[in-house]
């Protein structure tokens, strides 16, 4: 963490400093091997589309002074970014991208412009590996679900030429050595697996590669709007289950009578049923132990202290290092609710009642004093998203 910390920083020193590099300066600091020179230069001649997916490392701001330091001066060079929020700022930055004569295109507005550059067999760069929302396709990355851009299979199956991934990695401050990798463009669908498939491998073999990609991108952050959390709703998506590992972090406590227990294990199943890719951890009370059948249910168990022994809930701190995404309390418990204050994550669902406030708490649903626990808890979990359809017993 503090590695990939003092990157960005070092990433942010560069950008301010680009402006103010000369070209010898630039040509010291980017190590283009001679094989690679010669690739580059065929790459510049050769008279089909070239497609770059480049991902975010703290060097990257290196790949659009390539032209300076190879001496180029006759070329098609062109690259989608994303416009920065401050205008000032924005064309400052795009004045340094810009000042080796590599054309910058707004994926905001300039996609048609984009796509020329590859009608007219040029290169085009794309920096794939960002969060794209809402408006991106859903697909595993490390073991959980990300939202990512459909953009290099739509231009590879609509302009077909070389796709690289195009890996600017860091030798020392300010020190990069520029990497060509080929991908296969035989089946387009396949090009965003692989780019995504490479990135696994370099992060989990090389630690310096790790810590040097940009992490704040949080591409798991998605569908976790608190009324769309417990569905997958997204309309584009490419998931391969077997590929889910790590998944959806859903942490269940259950109420501490048996019985009420046993009745929302229907509730579980239709969570699972929503969020096939969520890894549900049930906080089990003590009461409980032996009580229920949870295999097929839950991924993980936690055995909770008796509540007679409730100074052990500052055991529970170290649940915090494990990282849940949301916090379900089935049940009413004041119990539950400091130990979902103590795990702290960031979201926390529960029931309420008219003048019984639970500030643990992130996002509640008032529920109804005249129904039951059990229909009450139902209409949360439609409240939060649910869709799937629920049998009691």
């Amino acid at each position: 963490m503090k590695e990939n910390s003092s990157r960005m920083i070092e990433m942010g020193f560069l950008v301010l400093a680009l402006p103010f590099l000369t070209k010898a300066q630039l040509q010291r600091r980017i190590s283009i091997s001679g094989k690679s020179r010669k690739e580059y230069n065929d790459l510049i001649q050769a008279k089909k589309p070239i497609l770059l997916l480049v991902p975010h490392f703290t060097l990257y701001e290196y790949i659009p002074m390539i032209p300076g330091a190879m001496e180029w001066t006759d070329f098609n060079i062109a690259a989608i970014f994303r416009p920065l929020k401050k205008e000032s700022l924005n064309k400052w930055v795009q004045y340094t991208r810009e000042k080796y004569g590599v054309k910058l295109y707004s994926r905001q507005k300039g996609f048609n412009q984009a796509r020329n550059v590859l009608a007219e067999n040029g290169v085009l760069s794309v920096l794939f590996d960002q969060n794209a929302r809402g408006g991106g396709t859903l697909m595993p990355f490390f073991g959980r679900v990300a939202s990512t851009t459909e953009l290099p299979r739509i231009l590879t199956e609509h302009y077909p030429g070389n796709t690289f991934l195009f890996h600017s990695r860091r030798t020392s401050f300010w020190h990069s050595r520029m990497e060509l990798k080929p991908l296969s463009t035989e089946d387009p669908s396949k090009i965003l697996k692989l780019a995504h498939k490479w990135m696994e491998k370099e992060f989990s073999s090389d630690d310096d590669v790790c810590a040097d990609w940009l992490w704040m991108h949080d591409r798991w952050r998605i569908l976790d709007h608190p009324q769309q959390r417990f569905a997958l709703s997204h309309k584009k998506q490419n998931i391969d289950f077997e590929r889910i590992t790590t998944g959806y972090r859903l942490w269940i406590r259950l109420d501490e009578d048996p019985e009420l227990a046993n009745e929302t294990m229907p509730l579980i199943e239709a969570l699972k049923r929503g969020r096939p890719d969520a890894k549900i951890t049930i906080l089990l009370p003590f009461p409980c132990k032996g009580e229920l059948q949870l295999e097929g249910i839950a991924d993980k168990i936690i055995d909770l202290p008796p509540q007679e022994n409730a100074h052990e809930l500052n055991a529970l701190q170290d649940l915090q290092d494990t990282f849940p995404d949301t916090h379900l309390l089935l049940t009413q418990s004041t119990l539950a609710e400091k130990e979902a204050r103590l795990i702290k994550a960031p979201q926390r669902f529960g029931l309420t009642f008219p003048n019984s406030p639970r500030s643990a708490l992130t996002h509640s649903y008032e529920g109804d004093p005249q129904e039951t626990l059990l229909v009450n808890w139902v209409q949360m979990l439609r409240h939060f998203g649910l869709k799937e359809e629920i049998t009691l017993n």
